[in-house]
């Protein structure tokens, strides 16, 4: 017991050292806690980009094989049955379709058919259009975005060319390949191709090999022929 004026016992509490060591404690915990979660959006962000481009180029290598499958050297009245170059392809099938034109309507279109599979380099997206013979083509359908470039090829048994024509080969080719660049349009120079102005100047190390790639065998390409007027 104190006596009346004497010194008193001190409180408990924290000394202003222990106040700061608080503090920076949680500000450090706080800073981990707020890495970790960018970390996962950013990691998140990653895969979804990852699911997105690989869903895009099976649709795109999926319409492309499937209509392969049933293409045709060449007809009389319309032509060639494969004519691409580097950035897109024109195909003429034989099979029947659902038309896309119509939403509430399907409408089953005839025999043969023409697809066009286009890269819009400014979008960096390939479209497919479609028609029913020589009908009009149906609005554009985007199957796969986020390119910065596209490259088709065309292996005719002896070489890879970035042309063809199968009225002017007389069959159609070997084999296709598709190579897919993602990335902003134009980040991506092309290895073997001529470089633009813009590309001239950029380091070799620009340069690199495709993020996709894939070769689709032409099930009839060895043994089909057509000639004009036949």
């Amino acid at each position: 017991m104190t006596r009346p004026g004497g010194p008193r016992a001190p409180r408990p509490g924290f000394t202003v050292v222990e106040v700061m060591l608080a503090l920076a404690l949680m500000f450090l915990v706080v800073g981990g806690v707020l890495g970790f979660l960018g970390n996962v959006q950013l990691r998140r962000a990653g895969v979804s980009r990852l699911a997105g481009e690989l869903e895009g180029s099976l649709a795109l290598v999926d319409r492309l094989e499937s209509d392969l499958a049933v293409c045709v050297a060449g007809d009389e009245r319309h032509g060639p049955g494969i004519r691409g170059d580097a950035t897109s392809i024109d195909l003429l099938t034989r099979a029947v379709w659902l038309g896309a034109g119509r939403r509430a309507e399907l409408e089953v279109g005839g025999d043969l058919q023409r697809s066009t599979l286009r890269f819009d380099a400014g979008a960096g997206r390939v479209t497919l259009e479609r028609a029913d013979g020589a009908g009009p083509l149906t609005p554009a359908e985007t199957l796969a975005d986020g390119l910065a470039r596209v490259r088709f090829r065309y292996y005719d048994g002896a070489e890879w060319a970035e042309t063809f024509d199968s009225g002017a080969h007389g069959g159609l080719p070997v084999a296709i390949e598709v190579g897919l660049w993602y990335g902003p349009p134009g980040s991506a120079p092309i290895p073997g191709a001529a470089p633009s102005v813009a590309e001239s100047a950029a380091p070799r190390a620009a340069l690199r090999a495709p993020d996709r790639l894939r070769v689709i065998v032409v099930p009839d390409g060895p043994v089909s022929a057509w000639k004009e007027g036949r």
